[in-house]
């Protein structure tokens, strides 16, 4: 219920200030030692330390994702992780956890991204036609419209303010190591974090998060991107 508004930093420490979305007018200043920021892809702490962006690619295809709830266990197909390399129509789909499933569509030229999101019997026929399944066998439980973002922070670190997960990196998920990649930056940088917040390390530990995290997370970015194009062409003599 509240939403951090203002950042600064000084030789002993950083404050943050929130502001409550119930009274704008409500605001506390929280002071800490350290900020993580990993809000996001459009996210506020990058922004506010003034860490610029390496955009890749600045997509302009859209694509919606519908997941589904499995109303008895699905067959092995549907739980299984493939792409559709179809000029006509890219599409994935995947498992998602043991009793739900996804589908990635691309949304071709023509199509409104909204009509087609708003029109479920479009989700329904599209299980029907290629899995077999019908509103008997799954429900659906989110169905959203995206852009990917291809982009990687040229730094992760502006004095005592750290940025990780999509704030860090942002990158399209046919590697499935968006989520992945952000668990790696959390997980390098709590043991350091606890290391020095405890006098057991010095704070030139923390130098180390950027120098491992950055190429770790750029190879990622650069491969989610070529394996897109690979398999998303829609023109079909490139295809063949």
């Amino acid at each position: 219920g509240w939403r951090a508004t203002r950042i600064t930093q000084d030789a002993d420490g950083a404050e943050v200030t929130i502001e409550s979305a119930a009274d704008p007018e409500q605001r506390e200043i929280v002071r800490a030692r350290y900020v993580l920021g990993f809000d996001g892809a459009s996210s506020f702490v990058r922004d506010e330390v003034g860490i610029e962006l390496d955009v890749l690619h600045q997509h302009d295809d859209e694509w919606i994702l519908t997941d589904f709830q499995a109303k008895h266990p699905l067959p092995e197909i549907v739980m299984t992780a493939q792409f559709r390399m179809d000029p006509a129509r890219p599409w994935f789909a995947c498992a998602n956890g043991s009793t739900k499933c996804r589908t990635d569509i691309r949304v071709m030229p023509g199509e409104n991204l909204k009509e087609e999101l708003a029109n479920e019997d479009h989700a329904f026929e599209f299980m029907e036609q290629h899995f077999g399944l019908t509103r008997d066998d799954i429900s659906i439980i989110r169905r959203v419209g995206y852009r990917f973002r291809s982009q990687i922070a040229r730094r992760f670190r502006n004095g005592r303010v750290f940025i990780g997960g999509d704030a860090a990196h942002a990158m399209p998920p046919f590697m499935a190591q968006g989520a992945c990649s952000a668990m790696r930056d959390a997980a390098n940088i709590a043991w350091k974090m606890r290391l020095v917040l405890s006098g057991t390390a010095d704070e030139s530990l923390l130098d180390t998060y950027e120098a491992e995290r950055i190429p770790h997370s750029a190879f990622f970015v650069h491969g989610s991107l070529a394996t897109l194009r690979f398999v998303s062409e829609t023109d079909p003599v490139k295809a063949a």
